[in-house]
């Protein structure tokens, strides 16, 4: 019989558009902060951007500030979602083709529902976004490398299955 969990996982695997994965840092304060990104989330663009653009404690924790990503890109400012719109990130918007594009930014998006989460521990982490997004990679910061892990869609209770360093 399957379980409700996997069940859920596998009918997200048939109908899913992008490949979506968890960005967690953990801070200098010791709080682990994650956020959603939601397009290429794959390890050839997103673990590879982290490694080259975002290599730094600084450049990791300028991702989990603006909250949720849309693309990550590089860190040379916000892309802009709507010229007409008067967003409160306007002195970091940019129309450089490789800004990153986060939803803090975007017209209609409530900051709650998109900054980034707090977590006392990755166990924290992986238990709120195995239950709620089912990502199929997690990277994090862990105050000097990135790191990335596969998430094992057979058995959603073997969370890592695949870890490498940067």
């Amino acid at each position: 019989m399957i379980t409700g969990l996997l069940k859920k996982s596998l009918t997200k695997l048939k109908t899913k558009m992008s490949t979506s994965a968890c960005i967690t840092v953990l801070g200098t304060d010791g709080i682990y902060r994650s956020v959603y990104n939601h397009s290429d989330g794959y390890p050839d663009w997103l673990f590879n951007q982290l490694r080259t653009y975002f290599n730094s404690q600084e450049l990791a924790d300028w991702i989990v500030n603006h909250g949720d990503v849309s693309f990550l890109n590089q860190p040379v400012g916000l892309a802009i979602w709507d010229k007409n719109y008067d967003s409160p990130y306007k002195g970091e918007e940019t129309d450089d083709k490789n800004a990153s594009r986060f939803y803090c930014n975007r017209p209609g998006e409530e900051w709650n529902n998109i900054k980034a989460h707090e977590h006392a521990s990755m166990e924290d982490v992986y238990m709120k976004y195995l239950g709620e997004y089912f990502d199929d990679y997690h990277y994090f910061w862990d105050g000097s490398k990135w790191r990335i892990v596969k998430v094992n869609h057979v058995d959603p209770l073997k969370v890592i299955c695949n870890e490498k360093e940067s």
